[in-house]
């Protein structure tokens, strides 16, 4: 087995732009809710979605005392033209196991075709204790980020979050723009808490 590493969950999830400047990897395409499985997906049935993953050092993270391994990383680079600007052009993934299932996974990116952007007006019609998962889907459409226990509050709860960052240069400057709704259902379905917050300049 490789070598495991104790490395940050947030520099994984988080750091992605950092790495891809740099490198490049295999191309692959944005993960659906019919091709990864929240307690089910093994880290080899991610492999034969996915491929070999650019980074394959085990990482290991502690989250509510449990041990979390992340062990496939993709990362994707190219000269092609992003749908902000064309400042960094990247697509990359990060999966989250937890006794040898997905526990939560990560996909970003600034291709236009993977439509990461999502519309803030809508979150006025989620309501905490009444609007379900399905009508979440329904009206915001795939998250691009899932989570469950240990990586979520706890037993009970499940996490979905639409996060969106966007790069482009203006009067020789790189403006750095992103926001992110996070939100919290619990094993019946229903929203029990959200959050929504940006940054940057418009």
């Amino acid at each position: 087995m490789e070598k495991k590493h104790k490395i940050s969950y947030l520099f994984i999830l988080l750091s992605t732009p950092l790495i891809i400047s740099c490198s490049t990897g295999s191309n692959f395409e944005r993960p659906t809710l019919n091709s990864l499985f929240l307690g089910k997906t093994t880290p080899s049935e991610t492999i034969q979605k996915f491929g070999d993953p650019m980074d394959k050092r085990i990482g290991v993270v502690i989250k509510n005392s449990e041990t979390v391994e992340t062990l496939s990383y993709y990362v994707y680079g190219s000269a092609l033209p992003a749908v902000y600007g064309g400042a960094i052009s990247f697509r990359a993934m990060a999966f989250c196991y937890f006794n040898n299932v997905l526990v939560g996974y990560k996909f970003m990116s600034t291709y236009d075709e993977d439509a990461l952007d999502f519309d803030e007006s809508k979150i006025s019609q989620i309501k905490q204790g009444e609007t379900t998962y399905d009508y979440v889907l329904k009206i915001m459409g795939d998250p691009n980020e899932m989570y469950q226990y240990p990586l979520s509050s706890d037993v009970n709860s499940r996490e979905i979050r639409y996060s969106c960052s966007k790069n482009k240069e203006a009067m020789l400057n790189l403006l750095f723009t992103s926001k992110r709704l996070v939100i919290t259902f619990n094993k019946s379905g229903i929203v029990t808490d959200m959050n929504y917050s940006s940054s940057g300049t418009k």
